[in-house]
């Protein structure tokens, strides 16, 4: 689940965007790593709207601490 905050994900996009990674791999939650990416890189722009919660997840903990 941590992976879902977005940094992997952001990562991942980043990479995809510049031509650096196969996203058509398979992956075993998704269909393709393009499909993941999509859902989940806060920054692609097609991103699942419950992704936005689990990156603002670790400002809201600094709060309650």
């Amino acid at each position: 689940m941590s992976n879902r905050a977005g940094g992997i994900f952001i990562n991942n996009g980043e990479l995809e965007r510049n031509n650096l990674i196969n996203s058509t791999v398979r992956r075993i939650d998704y269909p393709t790593l393009r499909d993941a990416i999509s859902d989940w890189d806060i920054l692609s722009g097609e991103t699942l709207p419950v992704a936005f919660d689990f990156s603002e997840a670790p400002l809201r903990w600094k709060k309650a601490l």
